[in-house]
């Protein structure tokens, strides 16, 4: 598993004036920067690629009964189109008339210490 804390670390030190000489991957040459850089974008195309975005309906649908974050809209009785965020099945929006625009899956659960 890749040690952000000890790339943004090293990020730091290669921002600061002379903070090679501080940082844990310093090398002749400095060809360290160029290690970096590569680390670095490795790490931020690896993290984009975990952040949560809208699916639109038409691209795919969840899981049958799989309980998603989803966006809809719907007329009320003015006539007037609104526009929601909820948890729901994909059944259960269609079954109360709404018009499904994107979903997306819940996020990890947070962890709980245990006593």
């Amino acid at each position: 598993m890749r040690d952000y804390a000890k790339l943004v670390k090293s990020m730091r030190c290669c921002a600061e004036y002379a903070g090679c000489l501080k940082c844990d991957r310093f090398k002749s040459g400095f060809t360290c920067a160029h290690d970096l850089l590569n680390d670095s974008a490795d790490a931020i195309e690896e993290l984009l690629a975990k952040v949560p975005t809208w699916i639109i309906v038409e691209e795919r649908l969840p899981k049958k009964d799989e309980t998603v974050i989803v966006y809809y809209s719907w007329i009320g009785q003015s006539g007037t189109e609104y526009k929601e965020v909820s948890l729901a099945t994909v059944e259960e929006m269609k079954y109360c008339g709404n018009k499904l625009i994107g979903w997306m899956p819940l996020p990890d659960p947070p962890k709980e210490d245990k006593p």
